[in-house]
């Protein structure tokens, strides 16, 4: 009842946009039929599709997304996330607040990390290919906003599985090689609780930066900090990491960051 009510507010328009997404041939057409529903449905233009590769979700696309948020998700942020964990469990979509607890959300690392780079909630679903999952597609909203509700979960699907169609015909034009198909309910990641000693995310920021190579010269101009607080937040990471140096703290960065444990 819940379900007819919410597609009942669901105006007719967005209809021609759904199949306009089904009938992309090309993933550059795919992201712009997306993008434009989904800012029209939810009123926010940000969007990520990912593909999995080795189990692991790589990005085919994204819109409106700072490349820190997605180096963030991609470096590991994506193995706690509970929208991942849900989509190909269940074969759903689902918010995170939903998911994690209206209680918990705001002290999740998942929040922390939307909320650094300007968001305060998200919303995804599978994208299938022959009745497998083979990635997930995300929004985000804007702080400010309200959160997602049943409206906006149901137009998703709609949108998810329009996505799914387009996906299944770029593969078979051979516009896509290589998508992995996982099992119907294979999980690729687990939700674990928060943990209370987790990397803040200026910390999060800095690290992906010296993983990347920038010198803290460039780090604290890329990010409007001054050199010594640069230094201050690589001496915390040395110490968190038992690293003696820059170059180990890298290494170990690289294998270890954003699995969130506690240290």
């Amino acid at each position: 009842m819940m379900v007819e009510s919410a597609f009942s507010q669901i105006d007719t328009r967005f209809a021609e946009q759904v199949i306009a997404i089904a009938e992309s041939r090309s993933v550059e057409i795919l992201r712009h039929e997306i993008r434009s529903a989904i800012e029209q449905a939810t009123g926010s233009a940000a969007i990520g599709l990912y593909l999995f590769e080795d189990a692991c979700p790589t990005l085919l696309f994204s819109s409106h997304v700072k490349d820190g948020m997605l180096d963030c998700y991609q470096s590991g942020l994506w193995r706690s996330d509970p929208i991942l964990n849900h989509a190909t469990a269940t074969g759903r979509c689902g918010d995170s607040e939903s998911l994690v607890g209206l209680d918990n959300w705001q002290d999740s690392l998942t929040f922390r990390i939307l909320s650094h780079y300007g968001f305060h909630y998200n919303l995804g679903g599978p994208i299938r290919c022959e009745d497998r999952i083979v990635g997930v597609l995300y929004t985000a909203r804007e702080r400010g906003n309200s959160s997602y509700g049943a409206v906006d979960r149901l137009f998703m699907d709609l949108v998810c599985r329009s996505s799914s169609l387009a996906i299944a015909n770029l593969v078979s034009l051979g516009a896509l090689r290589g998508v992995e198909m996982l099992p119907p309910n294979k999980q690729v990641s687990r939700y674990s609780p928060p943990a209370t000693e987790l990397l803040s995310p200026r910390q999060a920021d800095v690290a992906m930066r010296l993983c990347r190579g920038q010198t803290n010269k460039e780090i604290a101009r890329a990010i409007g900090i001054s050199d010594q607080t640069v230094k201050d937040h690589l001496a915390v990471l040395c110490r968190r990491f038992g690293a003696h140096n820059r170059t180990r703290l890298a290494a170990r960065l690289a294998a270890r960051i954003f699995e969130y444990e506690a240290i």
